[in-house]
């Protein structure tokens, strides 16, 4: 007698009976009972089945495959003889079978959207008023050193911005920096620069506004000064000096000067002045001034704008040309 056998949890047995014309397959599952029949010849193969298992059957004339309760017909060639018990008993290994639900264990993040809204600076910063002195009186008979006088028509506000041009007439008119202090009741004025094209004109600064005033009051040995104040509503972070040239423009030249303001909403400011007179200013978005002392018949004008991005910004006048000095400033916000 001859037998092929699986390992557990998968046992098959496979007896070939030679002289009996009867196949029986036997598969079990709890109480089912479902009979096949294989054979060749004389042959006949009896297979004995569990639920759900299946079965292969190599013979030499060919191979059987089928699953439980699935009818199984194959040819086979019997190559071995097996002697079969009287009475046969299958037992079919009780299976127990366990199921497990896992609950999936679900994980909510809420993610709080913060939306931060930012107002371009050059909509918070915005021209108020500018004046002058309105004196056009020659080397002696201007505003004396250390004297106040008005620059502005009305009271500044307090945490507002002021850049101050002040013009000194020296003799013998070639020096610069003769501005030694500027006091006003609107707060701390800071220098800027200071070029000469034959009177001195500096450009100083007050970034943020203590006091609410009109008048500055300018200190220098040359005994003669007059000045421009331009108020701004916001008070300024910082300042950059713009720089300035003196040049000797020929006939009916235009004179300018070019700023970078280094970001948008920052003032770009430029002030002029020439031995001759101007014919226009420069064009709009610039504000330009023309009037009293920094009016275009005495040669002397300053122009301002918000800047609308970073990109470098010329202001141009139109001048009967001759000597002239060119320079500006850049207040931040």
């Amino acid at each position: 007698m001859t037998e092929h056998h699986k390992q557990q949890g998968g046992t098959t047995r496979v007896r070939t009976i030679r002289g009996v014309s009867i196949g029986l397959v036997i598969a079990l599952a709890g109480f089912a009972l479902g009979l096949t029949t294989i054979s060749e010849g004389a042959t006949t193969t009896s297979v004995s089945l569990r639920p759900g298992q299946s079965v292969t059957v190599n013979c030499s004339g060919g191979t059987l495959q089928g699953t439980w309760s699935t009818p199984l017909v194959a040819n086979c060639v019997a190559n071995t003889t097996t002697t079969v018990p009287p009475s046969t008993t299958t037992t079919t290994p009780s299976t127990t079978t366990t199921t497990t639900t896992t609950t999936p264990s679900t994980t909510t993040t809420t993610s709080t959207s913060t939306t931060t809204t930012t107002t371009p600076s050059s909509s918070s910063v915005a021209f108020v008023q500018a004046d002058d002195t309105g004196t056009i009186n020659g080397n002696t008979t201007s505003i004396g050193s250390g004297q106040s006088n008005q620059v502005l028509a009305h009271d500044t506000g307090i945490g507002h911005s002021v850049v101050l041009m002040i013009q000194t007439l020296t003799d013998p008119g070639t020096e610069t920096d003769t501005v030694t202090s500027v006091s006003s009741g609107m707060g701390t004025f800071q220098f800027v620069n200071s070029y000469n094209d034959g009177a001195d004109t500096e450009i100083w600064v007050c970034t943020d506004t203590t006091g609410a005033a009109d008048t500055v009051t300018v200190n220098t040995p040359t005994n003669a000064w007059d000045a421009l104040a331009v108020e701004f509503n916001t008070p300024a972070t910082g300042f950059v000096n713009g720089g300035g040239q003196v040049v000797n423009l020929p006939y009916l030249s235009n004179q300018s000067w070019t700023v970078s303001p280094g970001a948008a909403g920052n003032i770009a400011f430029i002030g002029v002045d020439t031995l001759d007179a101007y014919e226009t200013g420069p064009a709009a978005p610039w504000t330009y001034y023309n009037s009293g002392y920094w009016g275009f018949s005495n040669g002397t004008s300053a122009a301002w704008q918000v800047a609308p991005s970073s990109s470098p910004l010329t202001a141009t006048w139109d001048t009967d040309g001759g000597e002239s000095s060119s320079q500006g400033v850049v207040l931040e916000y």
